[in-house]
């Protein structure tokens, strides 16, 4: 252990506590920082805490992703309102990771191509459309998973535009009217019974649907009108 003086007119700028994580080919090397005032000075404390296989850091990351995802509580201890909120934080989480795993789009040559949907990926789908409608471009470079950046022809670009973005408000307005839903039951039985996914009553689905339309419509309409209407069949 060795200890590092900073100057303190970065002390604002020094977080608490941080992690660098480094790697080679095969092992990965995590080095702790903590950071503390002692007597007008900040002081740093650095050690490296561990040396990782790959596959062993891979696992701790996984084990600690789960445990964020899976806290484990006894529901047998939960008040109805508990429940409820429980629940509802459980859907949200659920909602969140099918939207990052993204959605098959069929494109113009009859393949079957899955984009996923990180918050990255939605932006750089975003801004690669306002180019193409902004400056008529004929193409746009990107990839789907697991294949190599490639130019897609603009029509199939705003297919992919289109379908993601409807795949998302599909899971968002279903997991808000899921959770309005969950806040309605009378029992924590009921409340603990339901699961993402799950039939909900005709007209709350109804509604979803229409919801859906309304919003992906308006997008439809003006891509047809430019593109034609091979871009958008079988969406809706």
């Amino acid at each position: 252990i060795f200890i590092m003086k900073i100057n303190k007119d970065v002390r604002s700028t020094v977080k608490p506590l941080e992690m660098d994580v480094t790697s080679s080919k095969n092992y990965v090397y995590i080095r702790s920082n903590i950071r503390e005032e002692k007597d007008g000075d900040i002081v740093e404390y650095v050690y490296d805490e561990q040396i990782l296989t790959k596959d062993e850091y891979n696992n701790k990351k996984l084990e600690e992703i789960s445990n964020k995802v899976n806290n484990v509580i006894n529901t047998a201890d939960l008040s109805l309102e508990e429940a409820k909120n429980y629940m509802v934080s459980k859907m949200g989480s659920i909602c969140k990771q099918v939207i990052i795993d993204g959605v098959d789009v069929q494109l113009s040559n009859g393949n079957i191509e899955h984009f996923s949907m990180t918050t990255e990926d939605q932006s750089n789908i975003s801004t690669q459309v306002q180019f193409i409608m902004a400056f008529d471009l004929e193409e746009a470079a990107y990839h789907a998973d697991k294949e190599d950046c490639r130019f897609y022809s603009a029509e199939d670009f705003l297919r992919i535009s289109l379908v993601t973005n409807k795949h998302k408000l599909e899971q968002t307005t279903y997991c808000n009217i899921l959770n309005n839903y969950i806040r309605s039951l009378n029992t924590k039985e009921e409340v603990l019974a339901c699961t993402y996914g799950m039939e909900l009553p005709s007209d709350k689905m109804e509604y979803i649907k229409n919801t859906v339309y309304r919003q992906i419509n308006g997008l439809i309409k003006a891509i047809v009108k430019k593109y034609g209407s091979s871009v958008v069949n079988g969406l809706m």
